[in-house]
């Protein structure tokens, strides 16, 4: 990170074991995407990726309250999507593969927050319902209406 970024907004994030910082920045060769970068404390060691959609390929714009997984293998995220047409959502990333999935496909979500054991995800949908889903998808639920 650079001494101008505003950390607010790059949304940091420790990993379960403490060993990892997760943070997004611009993308340089990709004008308005944001990576993903996890640097390891331990090395110094900065991996960054632009996670694509599961639904087009089409990179993710961008990625906002980054949360790890308690086992420290996935992160999960709320995500815009800009192209084609606007999507957002809360989605996870696999790690270190970067791969990123999408857990309900429709309706306005956000605020990922996982389980403790890991298993769920549970998020706010729609500003009145939370809902969740386990990290691979397809089992998305709502558990409690507000």
């Amino acid at each position: 990170m650079t001494d101008s970024e505003d950390l607010a907004k790059c949304g940091p994030a420790c990993s379960p074991d403490g060993r990892y910082v997760a943070y997004t920045t611009k993308f340089e060769s990709k004008v308005g995407l944001k990576a993903l970068n996890v640097l390891n404390l331990d090395s110094g060691k900065l991996q960054a990726v632009v996670p694509a959609s599961d639904l087009t390929e089409e990179p993710i714009t961008q990625l906002l309250d980054l949360r790890w997984s308690p086992t420290g293998d996935h992160i999960a995220a709320y995500a815009y999507l800009m192209k084609p047409g606007l999507h957002t959502g809360v989605g996870v990333i696999d790690w270190p593969s970067g791969k990123f999935r999408w857990l309900c496909k429709e309706g306005r979500s956000g605020f990922p927050r996982w389980t403790a054991d890991g298993r769920k995800v549970r998020f706010a949908r729609n500003e009145t319902q939370i809902w969740e889903a386990s990290p691979g998808g397809g089992d998305c639920r709502v558990v409690a209406r507000l």
